[in-house]
């Protein structure tokens, strides 16, 4: 049974794919890396169902975490539940006229309906959404960004699982620290 189950999220373009493969990268066969969304490319157009369609996806994707749980001693996944807290939440607040806080909540009830599993650790990269665009431009919502990253940085103050890595680090340090963060945690239990 794995013992760390591992996210890694932030805005687009801010390198967590990069380090999440990094991560794997360097520990080889004890970690298994896996993403999300997995089947989901919508156009919907209400925040909300688009929400639920991405929770549909992660509860499909729960059979391959599982699994794989039992197999290798940590799984990484390079976005998860906090990417639809983040973008959701904050696209669901404007168009429902709900509270930030409000949105998550809905969106945090319908995780734990379904007994989705939980992360142990998640690695925040924050980057300025202006250096994360020079990385990425294509469909970028410069204003949407900032509002995803000040959502993510709400739930990284309440979230204790929740480290914050600073995204202009190069990836080699970083890897390095979510590492040692990792391996931290693992010795603890």
């Amino acid at each position: 049974m794995s013992l760390v189950f591992v996210t890694f999220e932030g805005i687009d373009g801010c390198g967590k794919t990069t380090l999440a493969e990094a991560v794997v990268g360097v520990m080889g066969d004890r970690a298994y890396l896996t993403h999300e969304p997995r089947y989901l490319k919508p156009s919907l157009k209400d925040p909300l169902a688009l929400a639920f369609l991405f929770i549909a996806d992660r509860a499909e994707h729960a059979i391959e975490i599982r699994d794989a749980q039992k197999r290798y001693d940590y799984v990484l996944c390079d976005r998860y539940s906090d990417s639809t807290y983040a973008y959701q939440g904050v696209l669901i607040a404007e168009s429902h006229g709900m509270s930030l806080n409000e949105a998550v909540g809905l969106l945090k009830r319908a995780h734990t309906l379904i007994d989705l599993p939980v992360p142990d650790m998640t690695f925040l990269i924050d980057l300025d959404p202006e250096e994360a665009r020079s990385r990425k431009d294509e469909g970028f919502d410069p204003e949407l960004v900032r509002e995803v990253r000040e959502a993510y940085l709400s739930l990284a103050q309440s979230e204790k699982r929740i480290m914050v890595l600073d995204g202009r680090k190069s990836t080699e340090d970083l890897c390095c620290e979510a590492l040692s963060a990792m391996e931290l945690f693992s010795s603890g239990l």
